[in-house]
């Protein structure tokens, strides 16, 4: 059987578009609470709220308030949005330009694990690259909290499918978490795990998408 082109290509944020060190995250509650930063390390697989947030089931003001009792600290938001955001490293400017590029042959998302202060912060880095969103460079954003769904759950893979013309023989995502790439795959969704992501125009090409 022929294999199916590639039509439409979705992009993971952190870690793929955007430059990510959850450890500078940990560091700066270790330092902000006195905590060990390997304990705070399993904080989002410990409690609930981290992915509470991620899905807008809790707003930000909630997420800051839970976060300092969890940390046991006294901090305003400007604070906790310091050392929450210090994970984001960058977003390099090739990357948005292989965006550009690529919307102009095929159908580009992004689907993304995020919250309202990173995305918050990344349209400001954004800023920096004459952007003031994703929106100009891709066809469709999907953050996981303004559509109520993460990954590596089905219904987000099936939602981003529904949403879009194409069948997922037709659809490569790329993602750096391995459960993320497994669960898409089980859709019928071709997928890249992303280990460098310098790397991404060479895995595309190997995977039939050119300039």
């Amino acid at each position: 059987m022929k294999k199916k082109k590639i039509k439409h290509i979705v992009f993971d944020l952190g870690g793929v578009i955007v430059t990510l060190d959850p450890h500078l995250t940990a560091l700066k509650f270790s330092e902000l609470s006195g905590k060990d930063i390997n304990e705070i390390l399993q904080y989002p697989t410990k409690h609930p709220i981290f992915n509470q947030y991620e899905k807008g089931e809790v707003d930000s003001a909630s997420f800051r308030k839970e976060v300092c009792e969890i940390l046991e600290v006294q901090a305003d938001d400007a604070t906790i949005d310091d050392c929450w955001n210090a994970m984001i490293i960058d977003i390099p400017k090739e990357r948005l330009e292989w965006l550009k590029m690529l919307s102009e042959t095929h159908q580009v998302s992004i689907l993304s694990n995020t919250n309202e202060i990173h995305i918050s912060y990344v349209d400001q880095l954004l800023q920096g690259h004459g952007h003031y969103s994703f929106h100009p460079l891709v066809d469709i954003v999907y953050y996981s909290h303004k559509i109520n769904m993460r990954k590596p759950d089905a219904n987000i893979y099936q939602h981003v499918l529904d949403n879009s013309s194409y069948l997922p023989e037709e659809t490569l995502f790329l993602d750096d978490n391995l459960e993320n790439i497994n669960a898409a795959v089980t859709l019928g969704i071709k997928a890249i795990h992303v280990l460098d992501a310098n790397e991404i125009p060479t895995l595309l090409e190997n995977n039939g998408v050119k300039k």
